[in-house]
């Protein structure tokens, strides 16, 4: 009986790994799609936090930031992803940093850090219009 309930519990466990694994390739598929396929754009950075939660000694952090795609409205995002600590200094609040943006998901941005940093300004909001952005699209 102990053998049988030991398979089971390795075939929980195998099956629990296997779902995470391929769900870490996925995003990381996608993010690579963005990166190459997507439209161009900044971000002013309007919060940086960190979580407790580091991947490969780097720390995971969350950005609020307000996106510009040229011919689309702003909107504001939260951005969750791992980073070196030498790029901290590039998400400071008010920085404004380039990013790609999924034409079909805005939501879906990731940060162009082979791009040069945008200049910081004209900007059409303020830190205290922050909160009367609209949320990218949630489909």
């Amino acid at each position: 009986m102990a053998d049988q309930e030991l398979g089971i519990l390795f075939t929980v466990m195998g099956t629990v790994l296997l779902l995470v694994g391929l769900s870490v390739v996925r995003g990381r598929s996608r993010a690579r799609r963005v990166r190459r396929g997507g439209l161009s754009g900044t971000a002013r950075v309007q919060s940086l936090r960190h979580s407790a939660v580091t991947a490969h000694r780097q720390p995971l952090v969350v950005i609020g930031a307000s996106v510009s795609v040229p011919g689309r409205p702003l909107y504001r995002v939260t951005l969750r992803t791992a980073m070196d600590l030498i790029q901290l200094a590039r998400l400071q609040p008010g920085n404004v940093i380039p990013v790609r943006v999924d034409p079909r998901r805005p939501k879906r941005v990731e940060i162009d850090w082979l791009a040069p940093a945008p200049p910081g300004g004209p900007w059409p909001v303020t830190a205290l219009e922050w909160d009367t952005l609209p949320p990218a699209d949630t489909e």
